[in-house]
């Protein structure tokens, strides 16, 4: 499905982001992956390369320099870029009253900076070199419902959505496609640890009821796994999805319904 294409996914290390790159390998494309951590970067691209042709560079997607070097990179390596998936993010779980201006700065320079730049350099080389690319940008179920405790976290994934939506139409003369998808609760260690160990220990409440809380209110009464995520990521990247832009495309076990 993505035999010979170049894909970059950043926040690549764990999670939707390493399955994705797995999904890409096995299906043949070549793959950079990034993050911040070097040491789970390196464990990551480890695994990786026993599905494929796959290389690790360090860097903060919220920081321009690193944001070039990742893009150039890339193309020093692998002579092109056909698709970029814009997946890195933190979570943060807080009252608005109680969030700082530091962390909300953060959450947005991570998910909404992040994707700008990422986006801005990898756009600007696919039409210098007449690429028909594809943008996927992983936003959240968060982004359009809203959560409580979670104002910066759904304000930044509501921005990638309009952002993805205007690029599109921005980019449509070059037959690049820009999508967003948007998953709901998913079962990794960023959910567990960032958000119901969080509040669980917010509000002094056991793990377990927290979660059993959660399924409650998920029609199909279980979170997502990342490669269902990772599979329509995948879709919309490849040839098949061509006809697609400017959506915004919800995974969520029947939350959002």
């Amino acid at each position: 499905m993505l035999k010979d294409k170049v894909a970059i996914i950043t926040g690549g290390s764990s999670g939707v982001g390493f399955s994705t790159a797995k999904l890409f390998l096995e299906n043949g494309a070549k793959v950079v992956i990034t993050g911040r951590n070097r040491e789970k970067l390196d464990k990551a691209v480890e695994e990786l390369s026993k599905s494929g042709d796959v290389t690790g560079i360090a860097g903060d997607v919220s920081k321009e320099n690193d944001v070039i070097d990742t893009v150039k990179k890339t193309i020093e390596k692998y002579s092109r870029i056909d698709i970029l998936v814009n997946n890195a993010g933190t979570p943060l779980v807080k009252r608005m009253i109680d969030t700082n201006l530091d962390e909300w700065n953060e959450i947005f320079a991570i998910h909404s900076t992040g994707t700008f730049l990422m986006s801005k350099e990898t756009v600007k080389w696919m039409i210098a070199n007449k690429v028909q690319g594809s943008i996927v940008n992983v936003s959240s179920v968060s982004g359009v419902s809203g959560n409580a405790m979670a104002t910066a976290y759904s304000g930044a994934k509501a921005a990638m959505i309009g952002f993805s939506k205007a690029l599109a139409k921005e980019v449509a003369p070059y037959r690049i496609t820009v999508n967003c998808v948007l998953p709901g609760g998913i079962d990794t260690e960023m959910f567990h640890e960032g958000s119901i160990r969080t509040v669980a220990r917010m509000f002094n409440k056991p793990e377990e009821y927290l979660m059993k809380s959660t399924l409650s209110v998920i029609p199909l009464g279980r979170l997502l796994n990342p490669e269902e995520v990772g599979d329509l990521i995948m879709f919309i990247a490849s040839d098949k999805g061509k006809g697609m832009t400017g959506e915004a495309y919800t995974i969520s076990c029947g939350y959002y319904i």
